[in-house]
């Protein structure tokens, strides 16, 4: 199979093959009152035909002051599919309770999803976001699983493959680094194959990051289209649990698919 290559190296991001699932500290101050939310799920990873996953979500107030906040929770998927997992709901952080919290108070919050086989294969995110209704700030953090996506194997359209590879390490220091980064689409067509793809790192608060723009090219049957990406982790960026999108597109059938790569920031970005 023969190999186009475009090397393409700016400011990059690092990158990892596993989807895993932890949470990341996300703080939100106002004077004295200053929280903590995190979230866990209880799988990555859901099969084409659906499946129920369930959320577990903690918000500590670490700081010494109290505040009036209102919370929700919500599901992103592809196509931006958006449902309710919890309805708003309007709470003192004061009524959190504070039974064997060492530091400040906490409410824990657990809810089930179902993901129903009608809803598109990809990647979604489970988000816990709201608002201190005093000063208007609002807080989100969120946790990302994949319906129909698999992690080990690359993702294919009809004989299209995407893949995408991290060429070094994917945790890094609060300081940031760099990273390269090796997208392919192999086309086992036939007969050329019309595309449009691009790279999105999505980070902590729901932060979007561009790795690489939007790009249509036509890749001849039984060949490789390779692009090497740079990207910077800017130290400017929040610590925490970055992931890497690549989402491929068939411009002749209409059908897209993506992957997912996981990259880290910060002592505080991995747990055990």
């Amino acid at each position: 199979m023969k190999k186009l290559i475009i090397a393409l190296l700016s400011g990059s991001i690092a990158l990892s093959t596993s989807l895993s699932v932890f949470a990341v500290e996300n703080q939100i101050s106002n004077e004295e009152f200053l929280l903590d939310a995190q979230i866990q799920l209880s799988k990555n990873q859901v099969p084409t035909e659906g499946g129920y996953l369930s959320a577990s979500i903690d918000l500590t107030n670490i700081g010494d002051g109290d505040a009036s906040l209102k919370y929700w929770v919500s599901v992103k998927g592809p196509k931006g599919i958006v449902f309710p997992a919890k309805s708003v709901v309007g709470i003192n952080s004061s009524e959190f309770d504070s039974e064997n919290i060492e530091e400040g108070s906490a409410l824990h919050i657990e809810r089930g999803i179902w993901v129903r086989e009608y809803m598109d294969d990809g990647l979604y995110q489970v988000a816990v976001e709201g608002v201190n209704v005093e000063t208007g700030k609002t807080f989100s953090k969120s946790e990302t699983f994949a319906k129909g996506v698999s992690i080990e194997q690359p993702a294919a359209i009809d004989g299209l493959i995407l893949e995408a590879f991290a060429v070094n390490d994917t945790i890094f220091p609060s300081e940031g680094g760099y990273l390269i980064l090796d997208l392919q689409a192999h086309n086992t067509r036939d007969q050329s194959a019309n595309i449009e793809f691009w790279v999105t790192a999505v980070g902590p608060d729901g932060l979007a990051i561009p790795v690489h723009a939007r790009v249509l090219k036509s890749v001849p049957a039984l060949e490789e289209l390779s692009i090497i990406r740079g990207f910077t982790l800017d130290a400017s960026y929040p610590d925490g649990e970055y992931t890497i999108v690549p989402q491929l597109y068939d411009v002749d059938s209409g059908k897209r698919v993506e992957g997912a790569i996981k990259v880290y920031k910060g002592e505080r970005a991995v747990t055990d």
